[in-house]
C-alpha cells in the first residue's frame, strides 16, 4: 500500500491513502479464474462420473436382458427336449445322412449330406437321373450357428426327393465376417465339385439361408461378382436363393438390438466395425447391372418376428428390384415368429420353408403334387408348441 503526503497546516497533517486498484483487480481476476477453473474441473469430474455410472447401468441392463433371454432359452429347450432327443437319435442313426464330411482345413469346416429316402426316391421317379440340391446355411446370431439346425428341414426335403447339404461354418468370436464367408464359399466349391458323386444335379441347386445364414448367403452372392479367382461355382449356377427371416441391413439391426436391450455386438465381427460394408442392402448400389444376373430371389418373414423386424426383408426386396434383380418374391406370414419356420412350425407339421423351396426347384404344379404325398413328420401337441413360442427368446 502507498501513502502520499499532499499538504500540512500547522500541527494538522492531512494524509490521503490511495487504494491499489490495479493490483486488487488482478488478484480478484486470479481468484475468479481459480474459482472458475475449480468449478469446471469439478463439473468435468461430475460429468465423467455420471457417464461412467450410465455405462455401468447400461452394461447391467444388457446383462439383465441377456440372463432373462438365457433363462427363457433354457426353459424352451427343456420343454422341447423330448422332440430334440428324438431328432438327435434319428440324426445319428439315419442311414441316408452322410455326416461330418470335411470341405476345408479350418475348424467347423464340415457339412452333412441328406440323401433322399426310399419315399423320396419314389417321388423322384427317375432312378438314373440326378436329383435337385438344396444348400442350407442356418443362422444362430453369427455365434451359435450349427449344421444340426437343418435336421427338420433336411428330413422333410429328403422325403420329397431332394438332396440337402447342411453347411457348417466358423462362428464369432472364432471368426470374423470375411472368414465366415470364406468358409461358406469353400463349401460351395466343394459341393459343386462333388455333389454329382452323391447323385446331385449341379444344374438344379437352390441356396437357402435363415436369419444370420440369410445374411451370410446374400453377402456371398454379392461378393462373388468381385472374386478375382476362378471358383468351381458362380452365382449364375444357382437356380434360386431363398432367404428366411434374414438380416440384410446390419446398421438397422444394430440399432434395433440396442432398442430392445440386446447388446449390439455386430460391429465386432465386421472389418473395421463397418456395418454398411457388411450389409447386402448397402452393397447393392455398387454392383450396377451385375444384379440382373442374380438368381430368382424368394424371401420369407414372419410378421410376429421380434428378433429381426419384417422391414429387413421388405426393404431388401425393394432395393433388389430397384437395382435390377430379375425376379424377387416376398411372403410375409402373420403370427409367425423368428424361430417358427425352423423349429416350432415343423414340429407342428407346418413347413413354410418346404413350401418355398419345392416350387423353386420343380415349379408350382409338381411341387404341390410332391407335398401332397409327403408323410406326416414328428408332431408335438399344439399347447406345448404355443408355450414354446412364448418362451423362445429369438
Amino acid at each position: 500500500m502507498s501513502i502520499a503526503r499532499v499538504g500540512s497546516s500547522g500541527s494538522c497533517v492531512v494524509e490521503i491513502q490511495e487504494t491499489p486498484r490495479v493490483t486488487v483487480l488482478k488478484l480478484t481476476q486470479r481468484r475468479s479464474a481459480g474459482r472458475r477453473s475449480r468449478r469446471e474441473l469439478f463439473s468435468g469430474q461430475v460429468e465423467a462420473s455420471l457417464a461412467s455410472v450410465a455405462k455401468l447401468m447400461r452394461a447391467a441392463y444388457y446383462l439383465a436382458v441377456f440372463l432373462v433371454l438365457l433363462l427363457r432359452l433354457i426353459a424352451y429347450a427343456l420343454l422341447l427336449l423330448p422332440a430334440f432327443s428324438k431328432l438327435g437319435w434319428d440324426y445319428f442313426h439315419n442311414p441316408y445322412i452322410r455326416r461330418g464330411l470335411r470341405y476345408g482345413q479350418k475348424s467347423r469346416n464340415f457339412l452333412d449330406i441328406y440323401l433322399p429316402t426310399e419315399a423320396g426316391r419314389r417321388l423322384h421317379g427317375k432312378p438314373d437321373s440326378p436329383m435337385p440340391v438344396v444348400v442350407s446355411v442356418m443362422g444362430g446370431a453369427w455365434v451359435i450357428g450349427h449344421r444340426l439346425w437343418n435336421v427338420q428341414l433336411a428330413n422333410r426335403l429328403a422325403d420329397a426327393g431332394v438332396i440337402v447339404v447342411a453347411v457348417d461354418y466358423r462362428n464369432f468370436p472364432s471368426a470374423t465376417l470375411p472368414e465366415m464367408l470364406d468358409d461358406i464359399d469353400q463349401a460351395m466349391n466343394w459341393i459343386f465339385t462333388h455333389i454329382a458323386e452323391y447323385g446331385g444335379d449341379a444344374e438344379n441347386v437352390v441356396l437357402l439361408g435363415q436369419s444370420a445364414g440369410a445374411h451370410l448367403s446374400s453377402m456371398l452372392l454379392l461378393r462373388e461378382w468381385s472374386d478375382l479367382e476362378a471358383p468351381a461355382w458362380s452365382v449364375s449356377d444357382l437356380k434360386a436363393f431363398v432367404g428366411i427371416s434374414g438380416v440384410y441391413d446390419l446398421v438397422s439391426q444394430s440399432e434395433y438390438m440396442d432398442s430392445i436391450g440386446v447388446y449390439p455386438f455386430l460391429e465386432h465381427f465386421c472389418v473395421s466395425g463397418d456395418l454398411k460394408a457388411s450389409s447386402p442392402s448397402h452393397l447393392l448400389p455398387s454392383l450396377g447391372r451385375a444384379v440382373e444376373r442374380l438368381p430368382d430371389v424368394h424371401l420369407f418373414h414372419g410378421e410376429a418376428d421380434t428378433s429381426v423386424p419384417t422391414t429387413s426383408t421388405v426393404r431388401f426386396a425393394e432395393q433388389l428390384l430397384r437395382a435390377g434383380a430379375r425376379r424377387v418374391e416376398v411372403k410375409l406370414k402373420p403370427g409367425i415368429s423368428h424361430s417358427h419356420p425352423i423349429v416350432e412350425g415343423p414340429l407342428g407339421n407346418c413347413h413354410d420353408q418346404v413350401e418355398l423351396i419345392l416350387p423353386a426347384l420343380f415349379g408350382a404344379e409338381e411341387a404341390l403334387a410332391r407335398q401332397m404325398q409327403l408323410p406326416l413328420g414328428l408332431s408335438m401337441p399344439r399347447p406345448v408348441l404355443d408355450l414354446a413360442s412364448l418362451l423362445m427368446p429369438f
